[in-house]
């Protein structure tokens, strides 16, 4: 008798998933076919009145800025150290 009962549970919340992925898919396809107008065009022209728009310009060319005080300095340290290598080739 528990076995009977199992398998009935068991379709029922077969069945209850079933019916909640069915549901779910319907309301996914239909929703978006509900909103008004092109959604391919808005996002298009969205996309082209945004096109010289860089975010967070400022930032990016500080960034730069930095990148290139610390390649700069970076070739001073290595300069350095290759003076102070063949100097110590040469002391020997």
């Amino acid at each position: 008798m528990n076995l009977s009962v199992s398998r009935s549970f068991l379709f029922r919340k077969l069945g209850l998933l079933l019916l909640t992925v069915w549901i779910s898919a319907t309301l996914i396809f239909i929703i978006p076919r509900l909103a008004p107008g092109d959604p391919l065009s808005a996002m298009i022209a969205r996309m082209s009145q945004q096109s010289g728009y860089v975010e967070n310009a400022d930032k990016s060319i500080e960034k730069e800025k930095a990148h290139q005080l610390h390649a700069e300095r970076s070739s001073t340290i290595h300069n350095f150290n290759q003076l102070l290598r063949a100097y110590t080739l040469y002391e020997k």
